[in-house]
């Protein structure tokens, strides 16, 4: 049986940095709602990459939560390179 994760902003950003460590990054609910979040990351972890490449890197941590705890999230990313 799988383990349900309350998954409040607290706990994304802990999944976040994890996986991106020295990033910045803001997790924000979207509405009033306690499964929508918008994931901003700023991580030298996507120098070179594209932006798809940037949401696919962030949506394979969190597409498990997704339907779950998760309804919803809108994924903001940036590279550090100038």
């Amino acid at each position: 049986m799988n383990e349900v994760i309350n998954m409040n902003r607290d706990t994304i950003k802990s999944i976040m940095e994890q996986h991106f460590p020295n990033s910045k990054i803001i997790i924000d609910n979207m509405g009033n709602s306690d499964q929508n979040y918008t994931v901003n990351i700023k991580s030298d972890l996507f120098n070179g990459k594209t932006k798809i490449e940037q949401h696919k890197m962030v949506y394979s941590i969190l597409k498990k939560f997704l339907g779950n705890e998760l309804h919803a999230i809108s994924i903001k990313t940036e590279s550090t390179e100038k």
